[in-house]
Parts: structure tokens; C-alpha cells; sequence
């Protein structure tokens, strides 16, 4: 339940922090270029699944998957391939 909670708070803040903080969402807008909106949407697909999940018992309705995926296709994107290397973007801290 506690790693639940962690994925639910990670996805939740990314949610938040794209919808809420601008200069966030065009920094994740340039460095994902053509994926951002892939990107945007699984956050969001999985942010909602984990926030309506009140025990670790995650439930998936297929009609939410089939709504997803044809919400996705119609938007011409048939498959979700993110390609994000961290090291390439974010220097370490020293």
C-alpha cells in the first residue's frame, strides 16, 4: 500500500505541476518535443486509475482502456514509445 501511495503521489504532482505550472510544462514540452502529448496523457490516464483506488486492489475497466486507447488513436497516436534519457537533460548535483 505504501508503494501505491508513492506512485499516486509521484503522478499526482506531475499531474498537478503540468497543468498548473507553466514554465514546468514547457520545459517538459521541449525536452519531450513529439512525445509530450503521449507523455501528458499516460500521466494522466495513470494518475486517474491510481487516485480512484482506495486499497491495493487496482481495478482496470476494460471500457476505460478502450476509451483511452481510441481517444489516443483518434489524435493519430497508435503507439505510446517514450524515449527520455535523464542524464542527457539534468546534470547531476555535486
Amino acid at each position: 500500500m505504501v508503494e501505491m501511495n508513492a506512485w499516486r503521489g509521484i503522478f499526482g504532482t506531475m499531474r498537478e505541476l503540468l497543468l498548473d505550472r507553466d514554465d514546468f510544462q514547457r520545459f517538459v514540452q521541449h525536452t519531450l518535443e513529439d512525445q509530450y502529448f503521449a507523455f501528458e496523457q499516460v500521466i494522466i490516464f495513470v494518475r486517474n486509475i491510481l487516485t480512484h483506488s482506495i486499497d491495493s486492489n487496482i481495478t482496470l475497466e476494460k471500457d476505460s482502456i478502450i476509451g483511452q486507447k481510441a481517444y489516443l488513436t483518434d489524435r493519430k497516436i497508435n503507439r505510446v514509445h517514450l524515449d527520455f534519457v535523464y542524464a542527457e537533460y539534468i546534470s547531476a548535483r555535486s
